[in-house]
């Protein structure tokens, strides 16, 4: 009963500050108390309908781990540790957390709606919430959501409206979940989609529901499996929610491709590398410590320490700084994600957080399969789940599969070493492979152009163009006429029901300028992105 009673302590502990601090207390109350909300409305709850609760809907998101329980995130909802305040070092609560909507501090817990879950395993019992506690209840039908059943009743207290919520399965695993349904008027509803798919989610770290979780225990050495994460891989990732500067690049969906290499030491450790289309292996787009914990038959890879824009060499026309990353921001479990049903797929999600302005920022999606693999289960499967609908690499069809049938077995350390690679073969009499798409040879007399420009400040004014008086409608002759010679063709793709084509022009090797055109249904090729390195 131990836990029982700190966590009783320090709700009294918290309800004992606020009463003695009078009513400036109501601008300062701790976060860790999940009874202490400001004023909300005082509205009825209408009790959930059965229907509603027939299945768990399938939401995007990613699986949080505390250490004892974990649950899923929906995307557009932020974790919010606990506390134990009565921990020597400030450590987190392994059995209980908070799941915010739209949040990204513990502040938000006073202006948005949250759950906060607390678990209970075979060896402690759950003391039930009385209504005795709280005011306004009225009783919850019990509902189902996944394989787990609530009871409970709402109650407006502290001026919040929430719903109490628990549920007891076999083998003595037990839940609460307090459910802040209205929050500063900010609302949520148990018949929301997200809101069902959480609390059908939530189970023990080690995926014991419903069983003796002493029957269930293998070694760490046999769970941990490293053989699963070595090796080379390839992917893509993206960037979604920007903020500040930005929001513009986030608008636009911008995907890369992206390439990794894992080493282990065969155990529990480990170190990740990862570059992409913009940058390479030597001056990575992600350098990591990893280390491996058990999970069940397998393993899950936690991030211990590292940096993002490893080496700040990422596109020239974004604003980078180099982020450190905070030990335990991923917890990657390979069986518990959007793109689980993908044969040895994995998902990487995170937050970039400019250490300049905390206000720029974007949540990072990473999705990789080993090198070798190809992905056309992926483009034919069921991604109604995933980030989109599409969820193949862009250059999966024509780099990739090249490189792979000339015999390459692991990444090369850059994307434009590939296009040489390609080129080279090709310009040598090599046979276009029947998987590639927009070759060369079918893009008439602009297929042989180098792409170079007579001068530096030639170049430099064909980039100011496209930097500032090019539109969507502006075309590749036009576009070409402000560098005065044809680009160097790259390669041409389809996405998103979309063709794409892109070309490069060079002042030299260090200073180019790489646009990228839309196909239009009659062939007209528009401009859509332009990217640039060097010209400092």
């Amino acid at each position: 009963m131990t836990k029982h009673w700190k966590r009783i302590a320090a709700v009294l502990l918290s309800i004992a500050l606020l009463t003695g601090c009078g009513s400036a207390a109501a601008e300062s109350k701790p976060t860790t108390d999940k009874n202490l909300i400001p004023q909300a409305s005082t509205e009825k709850t209408e009790k959930p309908s059965e229907q509603t609760y027939a299945e768990a809907p399938q939401v995007p998101g990613e699986i949080y781990d505390a250490g004892e329980v974990q649950a899923l995130v929906p995307n557009g909802w932020k974790v919010i540790p606990i506390v134990d305040v009565f921990s020597e070092s400030n450590e987190l609560e392994k059995d209980a957390f908070n799941i915010c909507k739209g949040g990204e501090s513990d502040m938000d817990l006073f202006t948005k709606p949250y759950i906060r879950f607390d678990y209970f395993g075979p060896d402690t019992e759950m003391m039930k919430p009385t209504k005795d506690w709280y005011s306004n209840t009225e009783d919850v039908e019990e509902f189902q959501a996944g394989t787990h059943k609530w009871s409970g009743f709402t109650a407006e207290e502290y001026g919040g409206k929430l719903a109490i919520l628990w549920a007891e399965e076999e083998g003595g695993h037990q839940y609460q979940a307090n459910v802040w349904l209205e929050v500063e008027g900010n609302k949520i509803s148990l018949d929301d989609e997200d809101v069902l798919a959480i609390l059908a989610s939530v189970q023990p770290s080690d995926g014991t529901a419903g069983s003796n979780a002493a029957s269930t225990e293998v070694s760490g050495e046999a769970a941990v499996n490293s053989d699963y994460w070595a090796g080379d891989w390839y992917g893509w990732w993206a960037i979604r929610n920007g903020s500040g500067i930005y929001q513009e690049a986030s608008d636009m969906n911008l995907v890369w491709d992206s390439f990794a290499e894992i080493q282990t030491n065969g155990s529990d450790i480990g170190h990740l590398t990862l570059w992409d289309t913009e940058t390479s292996k030597s001056f990575a787009l992600i350098s990591a410590e990893i280390a491996f914990e058990a999970s069940g038959d397998s393993s899950i890879m936690v991030l211990q320490n590292g940096t993002f824009f490893y080496g700040n060499t990422w596109l020239e026309n974004f604003p980078i700084a180099q982020m450190n990353m905070e030990e335990g921001s991923w917890r990657i479990d390979p069986n518990n994600s959007t793109v689980s049903h993908f044969d040895h797929m994995i998902e990487i999600v995170g937050r970039y957080v400019s250490p300049e302005n905390p206000e720029d920022f974007f949540d990072y999606y990473i999705y990789l399969r080993p090198w070798g693999t190809l992905w056309d289960d992926v483009r034919e499967g069921d991604t109604s789940g995933c980030l989109y609908s599409d969820m193949m690499p862009l250059y999966h069809d024509n780099w990739y599969v090249s490189l792979l049938n000339l015999g390459y077995e692991q990444p090369v350390a850059s994307f434009q070493e590939g296009i040489d690679i390609i080129n080279d073969y090709l310009a040598n009499g090599g046979s276009e492979n029947s998987n590639q798409s927009g070759s060369a040879g079918s893009l008439g007399d602009k297929a042989s152009a180098d792409g170079i420009v007579p001068t530096m400040d030639a170049a430099k004014a064909g980039l100011e163009w496209c930097k500032t008086e090019r539109s969507y409608s502006s075309t590749y002759d036009e576009v070409a006429a402000q560098f005065g010679v044809h680009g160097k063709y790259i390669d041409t793709w389809d996405a998103n029901n979309k063709k794409y084509v892109r070309y490069r022009w060079f002042a030299d090797e260090k200073n180019y300028v790489t646009v990228t055109f839309e196909v239009q249904p009659d062939g007209t090729e528009t401009w859509n992105v332009t990217a640039w390195d060097g010209f400092k």
